[in-house]
């Protein structure tokens, strides 16, 4: 029979399904988990918030996970129970770190933007460079403020590139800058490595002054950032995030209301396009390929029945079909997930919680309240402890 309910958290913390999930057996391995930290200090609610942007695994197959503490810098190491192994915070002022990737065995890169001790109110993009520890290796920073879905990655040459809103930065493996180019009326999310050192970058293309109307892009470029082609698609307002299959490319992106999964072949003709109308809104955060072969989408939808917001997660298939759907979270709560792994039993996310002691107040509005969020599912996406 379809489970139509779980909960998370006793009374508090419900899940929501749709017609199309899986059956569950209820004899399901009791696998998940769900974790809220730094809510209390001391036996005292916390007046601070903790947000995790992005997370990693390490090569023991720990977690580390990147976010802000009341906008600060914040690293933590949890294991794969979502138990603390230790945290680091990389300076006081406010700029939490945005994106964490592997650069190489037991070290991890990161960015933040920081504040530029000699132009007061103005912001530096900081690259650090970690150890599995936590320990600072190097860092370095460019006159750039990151846009909020800005990424950074290797490349095949152990350097890195840094997208971010109408910049590209290519970096060699110490961190210098090798060049750096900026592409009008554009705002770059993600990108991937090609054959013969070129790019596919991905985002969405401004087409008036104000930002109002926009619509997904696709640019592919030679190995300095010179454009070679690039292609709108009108009827998608942005890609966010990429993956690479063999003569394909899976994009997910977001209309108005909507998440969406497009999937390309490699001259960016649409070979067919998703649109999850779980909710009348929903809006996608993160997704992985995972070992089936099918796609993971991890983020939120938002309940105007409730005016809430939820942990959204659901899997495609690779031709582009709904295998189940789920969502999770608080009551009158602002809950998203903003990163997910896969597990071998199920898959790991990590973003933002309101616990029920932050309900909305009289204006309608949340307190700076929203916690750091752990969550596992099964490989069908259902919760069970």
């Amino acid at each position: 029979m379809i489970r139509k309910l779980v909960l998370i958290i006793p009374a508090l913390v419900f899940a929501f399904g749709n017609k199309q999930q899986y059956e569950i057996d209820q004899k399901a391995q009791q696998i998940g988990f769900s974790k809220i930290f730094d809510k209390y200090k001391n036996g005292i609610l916390e007046p601070s918030s903790l947000e995790f942007n992005s997370m990693v695994y390490d090569d023991s197959n720990n977690i580390i996970i990147a976010g802000a503490k009341s906008g600060k810098p914040i690293v933590r190491k949890v294991d794969v129970h979502g138990n603390e192994l230790w945290r680091k915070q990389y300076g006081d002022d406010y700029g939490g770190v945005q994106y964490i990737e592997k650069a190489s065995e037991n070290t991890y890169i990161l960015i933040r933007n920081t504040e530029d001790k000699k132009n007061k109110n103005s912001f530096l993009t900081q690259v650090l460079l970690i150890d599995t520890y936590g320990n600072l290796k190097g860092e370095s920073l460019f006159p750039l403020l990151l846009d909020e879905n800005s990424k950074i990655k290797q490349t095949n040459d152990k350097g890195f590139i840094l997208v971010s809103g109408t910049n590209i930065i290519k970096m060699d493996a110490n961190g210098f800058k090798v060049w750096h180019q900026t592409y009008e009326n554009l705002d770059l999310n993600d990108f991937i490595e090609l054959v013969n050192d070129e790019y596919l970058f991905v985002g969405k293309k401004n087409i008036d002054e104000k930002k109002i109307d926009k619509s997904a892009h696709i640019m592919r470029t030679d190995s300095k950032g010179n454009i070679l082609w690039n292609k709108d698609y009108t009827n998608i307002n942005e890609f966010q995030n990429i993956i690479a299959k063999p003569n394909e490319l899976i994009l997910m992106g977001n209309m108005p209301l909507q998440v969406t999964i497009t999937k390309i072949d490699q001259k960016g003709n649409i070979i067919w396009n998703y649109i999850h109308t779980a909710s009348e809104n929903t809006f996608g955060r993160d997704f992985i390929e995972n070992k089936s072969g099918n796609f993971v989408v991890a983020g939120k939808i938002y309940m105007s029945s409730v005016k809430s917001e939820y942990l959204m997660i659901f899997e495609l298939t690779n031709n582009g079909e709904l295998l189940w759907n789920h969502s999770y979270g608080l009551s009158y709560g602002s809950d998203t997930a903003n990163s997910i792994l896969e597990a071998p039993d199920g898959y790991i996310m990590s973003g933002v919680i309101t616990p029920i002691e932050h309900k909305r107040n009289e204006s309608g509005f949340f307190p700076s309240r929203e916690r750091g969020w752990i969550f596992k599912v099964n490989r069908q996406g259902v919760y069970s402890d």
